[in-house]
């Protein structure tokens, strides 16, 4: 069974599905994935392939942490890190209401249990998007992540997104710039992913009452989609390292507690795999930041 295929199985069993402790979840994950020579991605505009297994290359210390001899184990080891890291709040949230319902005298009624209830449904849904992250880049770190090509508009799905986006913040301005309309060839769903996400954390820096801006333009064989706001912006030194894997970043530009901390990571390794990139700038007025998604207008 493939790591996914692994992550997949042990993340929706009984164990991991209840309230376990996200320690005794991954532990089932670590112990079951091994990593393999040879995952590689094709090049751009292909499906990611992945080379069959060779030798089992983890080996274990005396020690209770793994030793692993290539970036594959490594990959798997940050990973259940990850995975324990992240979903203790959620799965902890969960518990504690859980718990208190279970040890009240008498069963909370009316308004109280309707909270309750959008709270758990609240940290369910966390934890729900943390593991499609993890799994995400499971998928992406073994070679096993696919997309699935179609001809489509991109404006539309920008006008979906946004309509979105203003539901969910009526305080913030949304204006997109668009000078042509065009046609882009890739997986929708997952670009959509990846605007997704730069409007989503454009939305949590940018004050009330400010506006994000997306900006679509065609230059020559690209097209590139500019989602700006006017938030704290991103230090210089840190344009690129904030795609790094679990990154966070001090002061006001840091992430929003229950994010994976993979979004971005996600997001530039999926705008490369359509043979396109994903990069942070200062926009030209010099406030905020800018994220800049570029992609070919045809497979390459």
């Amino acid at each position: 069974m493939g790591v996914v295929n692994t992550l997949i199985s042990h993340v929706g069993s009984p164990g991991c599905g209840g309230l376990d402790s996200p320690e005794s979840c991954v532990s089932r994950i670590h112990s079951a994935c091994r990593p393999s020579h040879g995952a590689t991605a094709s090049p751009p505009g292909e499906v990611y392939e992945r080379k069959s297994p060779g030798s089992d290359t983890a080996h274990r210390t005396t020690g209770s942490e793994p030793r692993y001899s290539d970036d594959s184990g490594r990959r798997i080891a940050e990973l259940v890190a990850d995975a324990a890291h992240e979903l203790r709040t959620p799965i902890a949230g969960i518990r504690a209401i859980v718990e208190a319902i279970l040890v009240s005298p008498s069963s909370p009624g009316g308004a109280q249990l309707n909270h309750l209830h959008q709270l758990v449904l609240k940290d369910t849904r966390r934890a729900a998007q943390l593991i499609e992250d993890l799994l995400d880049m499971a998928r992406l770190d073994s070679g096993q992540f696919e997309l699935r090509w179609t001809g489509f508009e991109l404006l539309p799905l920008v006008e979906e997104l946004v309509d979105r986006s203003r539901l969910l913040n009526p305080n913030i301005e949304f204006r997109i710039v668009s000078d042509t309309p065009c046609t882009v060839v890739g997986d929708p769903t997952r670009i959509a992913q990846i605007l997704t996400n730069l409007i989503d954390n454009a939305s949590r820096v940018s004050p009330t009452d400010d506006n994000i801006i997306l900006d679509i333009r065609r230059e020559s064989d690209r097209l590139s989609i500019a989602v700006t706001d006017k938030g704290p912006g991103v230090p210089v030194e840190d344009r690129d390292r904030i795609f790094d894997r679990g990154v966070q970043l001090t002061g006001e530009a840091s992430r929003s507690p229950g994010t994976s901390g993979l979004g971005l990571t996600i997001a530039r390794r999926i705008a490369r795999a359509h043979g396109g990139d994903l990069i942070c700038t200062v926009p030209a007025s010099g406030v905020g930041a800018e994220f800049l998604l570029s992609l070919p207008l045809g497979r390459t």
